[in-house]
């Protein structure tokens, strides 16, 4: 799959990446780009797009999310039409919902992670793989648990006298999850850290906006503080890297509208693969984003 910034001259047959509002109503994200819309988006000043092209071994987003749904559905659940990547599921009768929590788990066990996906290249046919599974909850007990749980499996390994490479997106020691495992091997084992390239380095180096100089504050910032402390961070700060944004996006564009700083503000998705996504943000639509968004917001120009 291609990814990236379409010329409306190539962009025909290609799937539409953020939705763009045109004098004649919306072309929505997820539209394969036709004469007819294309024409649209000419009319409206848009000189390119951002979208995605398949490769011939390429499953459209739909279909990979109406698969996904029909094979986990079960008895007395309808499955609706999928759409950007998103198949809906209801229940047809009253009663009380049943989670296959170990087919679940098995989908999750057979499908590779980014790091994973980065890595395959060089991974050979004789390494075992120890997937681990985190619970994306507030609550802080099923994680613990998971990691105590995945930490005792390494260690087994390393006291046969086996090597073990934790694999991350990033820097480990930046909102990693290796960190929590290091802290429970640490005491026992040698564990070495290759530093990485954080997300907001990442992300300011493809943007061409400077995080700080000479006397500026930079504050990162987690998308899941809330309104109130978003607020705080981001007045005290001359640079900003805000992170995990996903479902908090609309949070965040409205407190970032009301101290003035919408305009000087880029969402970056995927820095440096090939499916990056850049926008400012007056020209993101209003939806949910990618939890692994980062928006990078700078006040003014350097002196």
């Amino acid at each position: 799959m291609k990814f990236g910034p379409v010329p409306l001259s190539e962009a025909e047959g290609a799937i539409l990446a953020h939705s763009q509002r045109t004098g004649r109503g919306t072309v929505k994200k997820g539209t394969v780009l036709t004469a007819e819309s294309l024409t649209k988006l000419r009319e409206a000043g848009v000189a390119e797009v951002i979208a995605a092209k398949l490769d011939a071994d390429d499953v459209h987003e739909d279909a990979a999310a109406a698969r996904l749904a029909e094979a986990v559905a079960g008895d007395n659940v309808r499955v609706d039409r999928a759409f950007t990547g998103r198949a809906n599921m209801f229940s047809e009768s009253a009663g009380v919902l049943s989670v296959d929590a170990a087919a679940i788990d098995a989908i999750l066990a057979d499908g590779a992670g980014r790091a994973r996906a980065i890595a395959a290249p060089i991974i050979d046919g004789h390494a075992q793989e120890l997937p681990v599974h985190l619970p994306m909850k507030v609550e802080r007990e099923p994680a613990r648990a998971a990691y105590d749980r995945a930490a005792a499996d390494i260690a087994a390994h390393l006291d046969t006298g086996r090597s073990v490479a934790w694999l991350c997106v990033g820097d480990p020691m930046f909102y990693g999850s290796f960190m929590y495992f290091a802290a429970r091997l640490g005491g026992a084992h040698r564990v070495e850290i290759v530093p990485g390239i954080t997300s907001l380095s990442a992300c300011a180096a493809q943007a061409h906006v400077p995080l700080a100089g000479r006397n500026d504050i930079l504050s990162v910032i987690p998308a899941t503080v809330g309104r109130k402390a978003l607020r705080k961070a981001l007045k005290r700060a001359d640079s900003a890297v805000i992170v995990k944004v996903g479902r908090h996006f609309e949070v965040v564009r409205d407190v970032l509208r009301e101290l003035g700083l919408e305009n000087d503000a880029t969402i970056l998705e995927a820095a440096t693969t090939g499916s990056e996504s850049m926008l400012r943000l007056p020209d993101v639509p209003e939806v949910e984003q990618s939890y692994f968004s980062t928006i990078l917001v700078r006040r003014g120009e350097l002196a």
